[in-house]
Order: C-alpha cells, then sequence, then structure tokens
C-alpha cells in the first residue's frame, strides 16, 4: 500500500491507496501511527508519485479552497468491517451540505 504525507489547508494528512484506490485520510496533523493502527498488516510504501494519491492530495486542496464540492478518486472499502463498508458506501451517497 502506498502512502504519502500532505499539507493541505496548513495541516498534514497522511493518505493511503491501495492498487484500486483511496483507502485512507488520516486526520488533520495525525501521526503516521495512526495509519499504521488502521492497517497493521500492511507493507506501506511512501511515495510522492502515485496517481490516486496524488488525485487525492489535488481533490481535498480544491475542496478546503472552496473550488470543489466533487471527488472522483476511486476508493477502496475492502479493509474494514461489513458494517464497516456499508456506513463508508452509505457516506458517500450524501450529497454536499446536505444535512443527514
Amino acid at each position: 500500500m502506498d502512502y504519502t504525507c500532505v499539507t493541505i489547508a496548513d495541516h498534514s494528512y497522511y493518505l493511503a491507496a491501495s492498487s484500486t484506490g483511496l483507502c485512507f485520510v488520516g486526520s488533520p496533523d495525525g501521526i503516521f501511527q495512526e495509519l499504521v493502527s488502521f492497517y497493521p498488516r500492511a507493507t506501506l510504501t511512501p511515495t510522492t508519485s502515485n496517481s490516486i494519491l496524488l488525485a487525492a492530495q489535488a481533490q481535498l486542496d480544491a475542496y478546503f479552497k472552496k473550488a470543489t464540492q466533487n471527488f472522483n478518486v476511486p476508493l477502496d472499502f475492502t479493509v474494514g468491517t461489513a458494517f464497516q463498508q456499508t456506513v463508508w458506501q452509505q457516506l458517500t451517497q450524501i450529497p454536499y451540505g446536505a444535512n443527514p
């Protein structure tokens, strides 16, 4: 699994991606251990050239600059319990600005 640490809107974020899609966005100014704890068995490879991570960084940066409300980065929900996968999938269906 590839990962990188990026600065967006004056905060650092760890991002991780599998070959399928983005699978982790860390807490603002979170520590590397947060990623390790979420994927304790993964081989984590630092990179600055993964196209999914680059796209995620660009889209998150645009979002925090209020330049976009849409994301099209592929997501990977395969790591997680069945309940977590269901919740994550449902979260993608909530429109921007909605008050569920």
